[in-house]
């Protein structure tokens, strides 16, 4: 509306790239809602689309690594639930979104997915957050596994080492993995709104 003032045109003119004559105007202010409506459309089934293909990627990989169980002898649930390195974790990224004070973007960053936000400052905000979430959740598996490997070397627990420092590596790959489409999906609105 501000544009349409100072160049002293209507929003039907702006959106039409010409001028229109009063005989025009109705056709191209219908034209102009039809192609606006399509749009919407198509941008709620990229949505859905891209949704779906998170929850695929996420589903692949947890049956990659069930079926290397299958290959190692058996699944055991309990090999992959490390409450005290998902507490760690969780821990860790919190700290390290409130320090630059971005963890109300990260939140937001999925609200963002199902609600549409034509403000470029905040979908940036959010990619910012998701950026700072993914090196979190590298160097603290990574930071997680040295100490948990370091601490049962100590303690002799050679059976469960293995284990316990796969745990917070594939829970950093895991959580990365969510966060990658998420991302993507983030770029991709902010591409469209410029």
């Amino acid at each position: 509306m501000p544009l349409c003032n100072i160049l002293e045109i209507n929003v039907n003119e702006l959106l039409s790239v010409e001028n229109l004559t009063q005989e025009e105007y109705p056709g191209k202010a219908e034209e102009n809602i039809m192609n606006l409506m399509k749009d919407s459309e198509e941008n709620k089934k990229r949505g859905i689309k891209d949704v779906i293909i998170s929850i695929t990627w996420i589903a692949a990989t947890i049956v990659f690594i069930i079926s290397l169980s299958l290959a190692a002898g058996g699944i055991h649930i309990g090999w992959y639930f490390d409450l005290y390195g998902i507490m760690a974790m969780v821990f860790l990224l919190a700290v390290s979104l409130h320090i630059p004070d971005s963890l109300k973007d990260f939140g937001s960053a999925f609200v963002y997915l199902f609600r549409n936000e034509n403000n470029i400052t905040r979908l940036e905000n959010a990619v910012y957050a998701i950026d700072i979430a993914e090196k979190t959740l590298f160097t603290s598996s990574i930071f997680l596994s040295l100490f948990y490997l370091v601490m049962l070397l100590w303690t002799g627990a050679k059976e469960e080492l293995e284990i316990i420092t796969i745990n917070t590596v594939l829970y950093g790959i895991l959580g990365i993995m969510v966060l990658i489409p998420v991302k993507g999906r983030l770029k991709k609105t902010i591409r469209n709104i410029q």
